[in-house]
């Protein structure tokens, strides 16, 4: 079954995180390689995406968030933490 993901992310976290970078559903979709269908039934309804799609996702979601900050001269830009 498709309830495998254990990110520990919610659908509530989710939609903070995407739209806190400014993403639409189709963006984040297309990064990660499902429809927007697929995230909007992770934010809506609540499903979880599995394991190989969960780890996409959490990497897709902490690229942006490094772009971001460092658009924002808050890091590096280079993956580093701190």
């Amino acid at each position: 079954m498709h309830w495998q993901y254990t990110g520990g992310m919610d659908k509530d976290e989710l939609v903070r995180r995407r739209t806190a970078l400014g993403l639409s559903r189709p963006e984040l979709a297309r990064e990660i390689g499902v429809s927007e269908v697929t995230v909007w039934r992770w934010e809506v309804e609540g499903r979880k995406p599995t394991a190989a799609i969960g780890k996409l996702l959490e990497q897709a979601l902490r690229k942006f968030e490094r772009r971001s900050a460092a658009q924002r001269g808050e890091g590096g830009g280079d993956g580093s933490v701190g």
